[in-house]
């Protein structure tokens, strides 16, 4: 073999191993480990809960829904379980949003169910099993009473464990346009007032 020819086969070879090499050894950003465990509040299994690890590589968070007996086992994609390797900030929630409309009560402390979390946990390239304790204190029973009262739960087209909330009651009327001002609760409209309203549009 000539030395030319020599020269552009041993690049070639030199030239796929450090390909190979770059995809081989090169850490993917995205890469997962499994991570469950259990989720007790105040020594018991706390069902139905949202689990979330937010990475601190500000990457798509890993979820999951504890069930009966606490069980939780994180999936980061419809494809891919897990979470990100690497510290993630962990929040827990029972209800649904922090909106006005929930579907479950909420029994976890705001100091759990917020970012910034009272509760870290590390990734690592193993199987992680990391069994999460909450507890509550006569400060969050109070919290969590507030909470509930303006977030009361929504089921199909009826509220439960209180009236329908009235925005007007959470909000500084001094805080309201003037022309708003005066207005205290929304009075939904009469039957009269629905039957008009039909069959005007009926008519167009």
């Amino acid at each position: 073999m000539r030395p030319a020819m020599l020269l552009t086969a041993l690049c070639s070879l030199l030239l796929g191993v450090f390909v190979y090499r770059q995809a081989t050894f090169t850490p993917d950003p995205y890469a997962c480990s499994p991570v469950k465990g259990v989720v007790t509040l105040d020594g018991e299994p706390l069902a139905n809960a949202f689990v979330t690890f937010h990475p601190q590589s500000k990457n798509r968070p890993s979820l999951a829904i504890t069930d009966i007996d606490g069980h939780y086992e994180l999936s980061y994609s419809s494809s891919k379980e897990g979470a990100l390797i690497g510290v993630h900030d962990v929040t827990i929630m029972t209800s649904s949003a922090e909106d006005v409309v929930n579907y479950n009560k909420e029994v976890v402390p705001s100091r759990f169910r917020k970012i910034p979390s009272t509760l870290r946990f590390v990734v690592e390239k193993k199987e992680n099993i990391f069994n999460i304790q909450l507890t509550t204190t006569a400060e969050d029973v109070a919290e969590l009473e507030h909470y509930n009262k303006i977030h009361p739960i929504f089921y199909g087209d009826e509220y439960l464990d209180g009236d329908e909330p009235d925005i007007f009651s959470v909000i500084d009327n001094s805080q309201l346009p003037k022309d708003l001002s005066a207005l205290s609760v929304y009075t939904p409209p009469t039957e009269s007032v629905i039957e008009n309203k039909a069959s005007e549009k009926k008519i167009q």
